[in-house]
């Protein structure tokens, strides 16, 4: 038994350093564009179109933009015609942005990505879309039944759509790189009796300890194996 639970132990180990070394730590250092906010996510199931005729305006509310919040992206169609310009409109409490899209920047139902200026803290704000053209554009939106918490409206009223809206760091990052972040978002979340300094140990003991249980259950079963 003991030989057999000493080849186990051996061939676990080498298989942890081998995912360790071709599978984690590449997803791990991997440069990756990080979201900040997510205002509306794509559609799972079916993809909307929400139509903007020319000098329309699309809002959606209640966005959390923080200081890493440097560039938007959302999709547009525009029916097979040529592109049109369009301005991206930031507005919340001390704070708004004025970008303007020429028509060169995007193409037929592509991703528009513009950079747009960090606010200086933490804020809550509103997007919006302007249609600076001749003709109208399709703005990208989710089935009624995937909307977020934000609202949209056209010109003020409002619609049953959201239309696709992201922000995200400036330059790609690592997750390794981004860990201590990730650690304190975690820790707004966590019961007021528990401080932050306890994370870490448990993310360490996720990834340690649940591997040694693995294999101390493992080794003892082959204890218990009468044919061993």
């Amino acid at each position: 038994m003991r030989d057999r639970a000493t080849l186990s132990v051996v061939a676990f180990v080498a298989v942890l350093l081998l995912a360790a070394i071709f599978v984690w730590r590449p997803y791990a250092t991997r440069d990756r564009a990080y979201p900040t906010t997510i205002a509306q996510a794509p559609a799972r199931f079916s993809t909307v179109l929400l139509s903007l005729d020319p000098r329309q305006r699309a809002c959606l509310d209640a966005i959390a933009l923080d200081r890493r919040s440097a560039v938007a992206r959302f999709q547009v169609g525009t029916f097979g015609r040529a592109t049109v310009p369009l301005e991206f409109q930031l507005v919340g409490s001390g704070y708004r942005a004025d970008v303007p899209i020429a028509p060169a920047a995007y193409t037929d139902n592509g991703v528009v990505q513009i950079s747009v200026p960090p606010p200086g803290h933490d804020v809550e704000t509103s997007a919006c879309i302007v249609n600076r053209g001749r003709h109208r554009v399709a703005l990208y939106a989710a089935n009624p039944t995937e909307v977020s918490a934000s609202r949209a409206t056209i010109d003020g009223k409002p619609v049953s759509t959201n239309y696709w809206l992201g922000f995200y760091e400036r330059q790609p990052t690592s997750l390794a790189h981004r860990a201590p972040t990730i650690a304190a978002r975690i820790g707004i979340f966590r019961p007021g009796f528990v401080g932050p300094w306890l994370i870490w140990p448990l993310a360490a003991l996720f990834l340690f300890g649940v591997p040694a249980a693995v294999l101390a259950a493992h080794v003892r079963s082959l204890r218990d194996d009468p044919e061993a």
